[in-house]
């Protein structure tokens, strides 16, 4: 198998298309989590979709940040030049330390960010950057066992108040540290297994159509069997009394992304792969069409959507003191919306403008 050189990635439109996804599927997520009345209750299309998207859409926008790292880091890893390899490391870390200010100052919004997490996974991906791809992913496949390790140690859940989905102490220098590795929305351990995961990736040439396809029936295969074994896994612990024993069970084959525990970090992340590739595949046949075309510029404009479906797309409802008093129909409807003005307005932007306004300070700021 032949690494992806940096010439054939760059003018994959597919990876624009799979981080436009990616955004409207947290979107979606986190409208319906934010907007309905009593969520965990809530049934409909909206409520489905939102179950089926979590934990994956923003799994496939971390794979995806990986992915375009290694693409980035391309020409240095096939030079082997020290000058360049160092560039590459300290753009990413000026990069890192960006996201991890721009996100610190987004939580008192929006206490769910994850912008100061990809801070976190971008300075250690540093670390092993130019490393080969079967080191990455042996540590993408560790750090979700490490993880379950880690969960007999600390008590997991401990800050927490799942009411609120608030979190104690997360301001303190022992809370933050916690929080960030461990038991905040999105931990380093495991969740930088995914931007490893996407780095080793890039090393894989998807555009030639055998490693392709084995990428696309690999992930699909990962994807079924993780979900055949906890289907049989359910039946055989329903007969376990012990309601401890009970409920590790049913984490330990479940699929949710709080805690994210093996089954669903391995089934999340092949479903990225997945996405990613059909997308490849369907690029010669699409990139003409006006679907496509209108994708393109979101994914383009991913991280300043990110801030504008808080700022914008929930801020309107709360202005207007409708938070968490939504039905799913109704969430739905105005997430759609949203990716619906927020895509026309990329397209927009970008006919004048090379990056968008976030991108564009990043560049700026950190090259």
């Amino acid at each position: 198998m032949t690494n992806m050189s940096s010439k054939n990635a760059s003018r994959l439109q597919a990876l624009d298309v799979a981080r436009a996804l990616a955004i409207w599927g947290m979107v979606i997520v986190n409208f319906s989590l934010v907007l309905i009345k009593d969520f965990d209750q809530a049934v409909g299309v909206a409520a489905g979709l939102s179950g089926l998207l979590q934990g994956r859409a923003v799994a496939l926008f971390i794979v995806l940040a990986g992915y375009g790292i290694g693409m980035m880091s391309a020409r240095a890893a096939a030079e082997r030049e020290t000058a360049s390899r160092n560039a590459i490391r300290i753009t990413l870390l000026k990069r890192a330390l960006f996201l991890l200010i721009a996100g610190l100052l987004f939580v008192p919004i929006w206490p769910a960010d994850i912008l100061h997490f990809y801070g976190f996974y971008i300075a250690l991906s540093v670390l092993c950057l130019f490393a080969n791809r079967k080191v990455l992913l042996v540590i993408a496949l560790f750090l979700p066992w490490l993880f379950l390790g880690l969960i007999d140690v600390w008590d997991w859940p401990a800050e927490w108040d799942f009411d609120t989905l608030s979190y104690a102490g997360f301001w303190t220098a022992d809370g933050f540290i916690k929080h960030a590795f461990f038991n905040g929305f999105h931990p380093v351990i495991p969740w930088l297994g995914f931007l490893l995961f996407g780095l080793a990736m890039s090393r894989f040439d998807l555009t030639i159509t055998k490693i392709r396809y084995w990428a696309m029936g690999g992930s699909a295969a990962m994807v079924l069997m993780l979900l055949g074994i906890s289907r049989w896994s359910a039946q055989k612990f329903g007969a376990i009394t012990d309601p401890e024993m009970h409920e590790f069970a049913d984490l330990l084959v479940g699929f949710s992304p709080m805690p994210p525990l093996p089954f669903y970090m391995f089934s999340a992340g092949a479903s990225a792969l997945f996405v990613i590739a059909l997308l490849i595949q369907m690029e010669p046949y699409w990139k003409q069409s006006l679907l496509w075309k209108f994708m393109i510029p979101s994914g383009q404009l991913a991280l300043s959507l990110y801030f504008a479906h808080v700022l914008i797309g929930l801020g309107l409802p709360d202005a207007f003191g409708e938070l968490g008093t939504w039905s799913t129909n109704a969430a739905l409807v105005w997430a759609v919306l949203f990716c619906g003005f927020g895509g026309v307005g990329a397209m927009v932007w970008r006919q004048h403008f090379a990056r968008g306004p976030v991108e564009s300070l990043m560049r700026r700021l950190c090259g």
